[in-house]
């Protein structure tokens, strides 16, 4: 990394009419979310800025935003005021300086998104090749310093940005866009927008992307072809149930047309359970995925006394035969 700067005497006010607002060199976040979260909102409105931004002189007496840009916008709109106190950096500092000073502005109190992450990288590989930028700031993401790990968050950003802004916004679980990355647009979008409908947790928009894939493979079916069962769309529409409960329905839904087999097992188990007419305090379990034939009774009693008086009466129907 560059060595540590000295920015104690380069804090000074500087008018936003001097800002080039149109320069987006350093803008990490995706155009479509350069919102000013609402908690910098409310803090700005009380305090003001608390964490001088960076900028970097330009030619013409204008500057340019390094990092901080929101809390300028922030600034501007919500403090009535016309200028702001800056750190101003030297027009001769180098872009990987400047880079790693936006990656540790940026990650002083939270983790960069993995769009975030992307775009950092994007906009560094304009002025350092990928292994100086692996050695530069792979370490400070807590990445090794490999390149295949910018290469695999550049794949990112081929994503739709409805998609992205999923990813941005966190609704959206990284390992799950990289999977619907590999599918056709159609089949894509299709799946995002069950994810965005239902609001899926992030093990069950894995399940969804792995259970589809692997159903319309053997099938040889489109993932949208394959949602398209009118099945699915009565799940999908029904009025009765809420967004969980539709989730819980169509994963039920395809969790038995992926394992057939297990489905049936499960509804002849239920069946031979039902004719037991079981009391109330026992159950019977099955192995998990049927994977042996044994069951297990399960007996709940009162206390110890109980069981004892049911123990005499089962215990010699219980032993274990003697081998043969």
């Amino acid at each position: 990394m560059p060595r540590p700067m000295d920015l104690s005497s380069a804090a000074v006010r500087i008018p936003f009419s001097r800002i080039d607002w149109e320069d987006i060199t350093f803008c990490l976040a995706p155009l479509l979310a350069a919102e000013i979260p609402e908690n910098l909102r409310r803090s700005v409105t009380r305090v003001g800025i608390l964490h001088p931004p960076l900028v970097r002189e330009k030619k013409k007496n204008t500057f340019q935003v390094v990092a901080g840009r929101k809390r300028l916008q922030a600034a501007r709109l919500l403090a009535a005021q016309q200028s702001c106190i800056c750190l101003i950096l030297p027009p001769t500092i180098p872009e990987a300086t400047l880079f790693a000073l936006l990656l540790e502005d940026n990650t002083i109190c939270r983790q960069l998104t993995p769009v975030e992450q992307a775009i950092f990288f994007q906009k560094a590989l304009h002025y350092v090749d990928e292994e100086e930028a692996a050695r530069l700031f792979l370490p400070a993401l807590e990445l090794p310093p490999h390149p295949y790990h910018i290469r695999r968050l550049l794949g990112l950003l081929e994503l739709e940005e409805p998609l992205l802004l999923g990813l941005h916004n966190g609704f959206l679980d990284e390992s799950a866009a990289r999977e619907l990355g590999a599918l056709p647009f159609k089949d894509r979008m299709t799946l995002f927008e069950v994810i965005q409908d239902l609001r899926l947790s992030v093990g069950n928009q894995r399940k969804l992307v792995a259970i589809c894939r692997e159903l319309a493979t053997r099938h040889r079916l489109a993932v949208a072809t394959l949602l398209d069962d009118q099945a699915i769309r009565q799940i999908l529409a029904s009025p009765d149930a809420n967004p969980p409960q539709k989730a819980a329905n169509l994963m039920a839904w395809l969790s038995r047309k992926r394992f057939p087999n297990l489905s049936e097992a499960e509804s002849n188990f239920k069946k031979f359970v039902g004719g037991l007419q079981l009391p109330g305090n026992a159950t019977i379990t099955h192995s998990p995925s049927f994977e042996k034939d044994t069951i297990t009774l399960s007996v709940n009693f009162a206390d110890q006394e109980a069981f004892l008086k049911t123990w005499e009466k089962i215990q010699s129907a219980l032993a274990e035969p003697e081998d043969s």
